[in-house]
């Protein structure tokens, strides 16, 4: 029913009207500033993942990673509190290190060294989602943890990578962030990163060791082993080349091959290898003769594999030499002798058998 007001004619509900869609305004505006916030607040986390990589990256002592990754965490405002222990392999806390505490939380570590662990990394031991925990105080009871992150929330997750527990992470954020899926994907994303650190740094000194062991073993047979870049160029060769060609190491890495053959066999074994280089395969029994630094020929029968970087490019090469000499004497006395046909050197590529001279192939 209209009324009139002032000459005018009006809706009683207009006022009710207007109020609602003012308030309906007001929502979506609200809406709108939190779905920015948490954008930012992801963005945000995106960027500290990538700082950290850095971090992962370049250090490789494991004390002085927690220490920063805890300050990263902390010191530019990602979270309020960071805490990281380090667990052995037997799961008994080892060293922990934190950022943004008041109060020192070394006694905690020393209390977990005894068996008694907070209730809230007990249960978030040995599983593999983000544990969150909305009122640590209130769940966890008094401890050091809970302690220092009043008013707080916590997400804790174990730093673990390929079946190994490294340790647990410990973050404490806003309340009102723990219902974000994304905090906790990133959270999650942040520990493997770090588990794959320590993973690595544990590698390294076991696969430099297995290297090790594996050309001490080659170095003391008969065999020299090499490897060569691209260019054919030598990177590193093994010690026996000393007493067979009369070459220390160092006078041969830098070198190409060719240099250390007369310019006919030079030419015949450059020609295998121009057509070896652009292969990714694998070639085995290459004969070839080089010279000795005395003057004498070698023959050597070669085997190797490509060397391949991490976008899967062909790099270069590495295998090894056999001293054939005696036997290709032997073989010369015993052809002689029969008068039969010799064949030219032949190497062995992708199943087939070249004849470097006739360049005819054969079925292996």
């Amino acid at each position: 029913m209209k009324t009139a007001h002032n000459g005018k004619l009006s809706n009683p509900g207009e006022p009710d009207e207007l109020k609602r869609r003012l308030l309906e305004l007001e929502s979506l505006r609200q809406q709108s500033q939190a779905s920015q916030k948490r954008f930012d607040r992801f963005s945000s986390l995106l960027r500290l993942i990538g700082e950290t990589q850095h971090l992962l990256f370049h250090e490789t002592d494991q004390g002085r990673i927690i220490r920063d990754f805890c300050r990263l965490l902390v010191e530019k405002g990602y979270y309020s509190h960071a805490w990281i222990v380090l667990l052995d392999n037997m799961g008994a806390p080892t060293r922990s290190t934190q950022a943004g505490f008041n109060e020192p939380v070394a006694a905690l570590l020393e209390t977990m060294q005894k068996g008694i662990w907070p209730h809230c990394l007990q249960n978030a031991h040995d599983r593999y989602a983000v544990l969150t925990i909305l009122d640590p105080a209130f769940i966890c009871g008094p401890c050091s943890l809970s302690a220092v992150c009043q008013r707080q929330g916590q997400l804790i997750v174990n730093i673990g990578y390929s079946h190994s527990n490294f340790g647990m992470l410990v973050t404490a954020l806003p309340r009102t962030l723990l219902a974000h899926e994304e905090e906790k994907s990133c959270l999650r994303l942040l520990a493997d990163s770090l588990g794959a650190a320590f993973f690595r740094l544990d590698s390294e000194p076991k696969a430099e060791n297995s290297l090790e062991k594996y050309r001490q073993m080659i170095e003391a047979g008969s065999d020299w082993i090499w490897e060569t870049d691209i260019e054919g160029r030598y990177t590193y060769v093994s010690p026996q080349t000393q007493a067979l060609l009369g070459y220390a190491p160092y006078e041969m890495v830098g070198r190409a091959a060719y240099e250390f053959m007369d310019p006919g066999e030079a030419k015949r074994v450059g020609a295998i290898f121009r057509e070896l280089t652009p292969k990714k395969t694998p070639f085995r029994l290459l004969q070839a003769t080089q010279l000795h630094r005395d003057g004498s020929k070698r023959v050597f029968e070669i085997s190797g594999t490509p060397i391949f970087n991490e976008q899967g490019e062909k790099i270069g090469s590495r295998g090894t030499a056999r001293d054939i000499t005696e036997h290709q004497q032997v073989e010369s006395a015993l052809h002689d002798t029969c008068a039969g046909p010799r064949r030219p050197p032949a190497t062995i590529h992708d199943g087939h058998l070249l004849r470097s001279k006739a360049a005819t192939r054969y079925d292996s």
